[in-house]
């Protein structure tokens, strides 16, 4: 899957087809305002996108075919940019 944070203050969703690398949209999930980076953990169950504007971290599961479902945000440091996971 692929996750891309939109300034608009949305994460898109792509499921990616590994033969033809081509995307298929999974929809868009509201993220903060100025949403930018967007990180997924290891373990491939969550994904975390910074909210520059709204300073938060919007939190979101990912099902098995890689949709997202948002869990939540916290409060994050002014101007949140960047995000990583490890």
């Amino acid at each position: 899957s692929v996750y891309i944070g939109c300034q608009s203050g949305f994460v898109s969703s792509y499921s990616l087809d590994p033969a033809s690398g081509l995307l298929t949209s999974l929809g868009n999930i509201p993220g903060g305002s100025t949403t930018s980076g967007v990180t997924v953990t290891p373990s491939g169950n969550y994904a975390y996108a910074g909210n520059q504007s709204s300073n938060t971290v919007s939190m979101y599961s990912i099902s098995s075919n890689g949709a997202l479902t948002p869990i939540g945000s916290i409060p994050a440091v002014f101007n949140t940019f960047g995000v990583a996971s490890r």
